[in-house]
Order: C-alpha cells, then sequence, then structure tokens
C-alpha cells in the first residue's frame, strides 16, 4: 500500500488532536520546536472536503523516535488549549491510503479528490482554495465565468483549475468547488474577494464561503 512521502509505517506517526483549525503546518512545526520534539519528518493537517477537521499527523524517521515526541507532548498546548496525543499504533486513527504523488496529482488533474485526509489528498500548499455555499446546480462553467478576473492554474499550464467536489452523502441545495490558482497570493486575493460575499446569479442569494487549503 502506498503511503503519502514522508509517511514509511505507521509505528512512525503521531496523531495531535485539539489542533485550532487555523493552525497551519508551520504552527505545529514551532509547537514541536517549542517542546523540544526532535527528529521529525514531515507535519500533515488532516481534512475533510479541504477544511481542516482540528488533527495533524506528526512523521518521525525511525520508531525509536516516537515514544520519547510522545512524552515531550503530553502536556503541550495550541492557543492555550490542551492537545490530545496518540500514537498512532495504539488507536485506528492513521493517515489515508494514498495514491503517491503522481497518482494524487492526477486525481486532480481528472476532478475526483475528495479533499479529505493529510493535507487534503494533495500536495500543493497554500496555492489553492475550497469555495462552497455556491447553489448546488452552478456548473464548473459557471463558476470558471464568476472567477474570470482571477488567475487560475489552467490559465498557465492546461491543468484542471475548477474541479466540483461531489456529495458527501449528506441533503444539500449547495455545492462546494476546489479552486487552483497561479500563486499563494492570488490564492489569498481570491478568497479576500470572494469570502462571505453574495453569489446572486442563480435566483436567491447564496453566501460564498472561500478558504485557502494549506
Amino acid at each position: 500500500m502506498n503511503r503519502l512521502p514522508g509517511v514509511p509505517s505507521l509505528k512512525t506517526t503521531v496523531v495531535l488532536r485539539n489542533v485550532p483549525r487555523t493552525a497551519l503546518v508551520s504552527d505545529v512545526r514551532r509547537l514541536l520546536l517549542k517542546n523540544q520534539v526532535e527528529n521529525v519528518q514531515n507535519v500533515y493537517i488532516d481534512h475533510h472536503r479541504f477544511l481542516p477537521v482540528g488533527k495533524a499527523f506528526v512523521t518521525f524517521a525511525h520508531p525509536s523516535h516516537v515514544q520519547p515526541a510522545f512524552h515531550q507532548l503530553r502536556t503541550a498546548q495550541m492557543s492555550g488549549f490542551p492537545l490530545d496525543v496518540v500514537l498512532t499504533h495504539t488507536l485506528h486513527d492513521t493517515p489515508g491510503r494514498s495514491r503517491g504523488v503522481k497518482g494524487r496529482d492526477s486525481a486532480v488533474n481528472r476532478g475526483v479528490t475528495t479533499g479529505n485526509g493529510p493535507d487534503a489528498g494533495v500536495r500543493e500548499r497554500g496555492r489553492n482554495v475550497v469555495v462552497w455555499g455556491l447553489p448546488g446546480k452552478l456548473t464548473v462553467e459557471g463558476l470558471k465565468e464568476h472567477l474570470r478576473s482571477f488567475r487560475l492554474a489552467g490559465s498557465v499550464n492546461g491543468e484542471k483549475d475548477v474541479i466540483k467536489l461531489a456529495p458527501d452523502g449528506r441533503a444539500t441545495f449547495t455545492s462546494r468547488y476546489y479552486v487552483r490558482t497561479i500563486s499563494v497570493s492570488e490564492a489569498h486575493r481570491l478568497v479576500r474577494q470572494l469570502h462571505m460575499t453574495r453569489y446572486t446569479r442563480a435566483g436567491p442569494e447564496y453566501t460564498m464561503r472561500a478558504r485557502v487549503v494549506y
């Protein structure tokens, strides 16, 4: 079974729960540094449909590094709240299956990504945006028309720049999209201009929400 790069074994991973949903990978790394956690290989933020769920995965190069890290983090806090630290080999709470870098990129390009799991199942951090709260019947072409003033990734390399996510099984009248932009600054510009604004092209007003995917 293939795993995310840097996740060679479940026995080399620690799960951090109760992580603020606004926390970035860099925030978790600062926490690890502050608590003198050594031999960190990688850090992933867990997502559901491209939104953080309050959980992070910390991987280590060797299983012998996990227990010392667990002890260092037992009393750790983020934003004033204590973290729940779990060793993955004692709990069925592990990074999901991955297709590998090429497979994940291919899935995004074909529009079949779900946005679930560590790093939302995609490689790029900070350049892309999740937009939700739009009309359920809105098409990809309709949203691209609405975003015509922004520089999307497809305008540069021909890849799919707007992907409509399949419903997650719950009844809803709204839709969610994964939008790939050309740069980190463009992703933030898109969020600043779209978040909590009204979409009025489909009859009743819909309040759009947008967030950069890290």
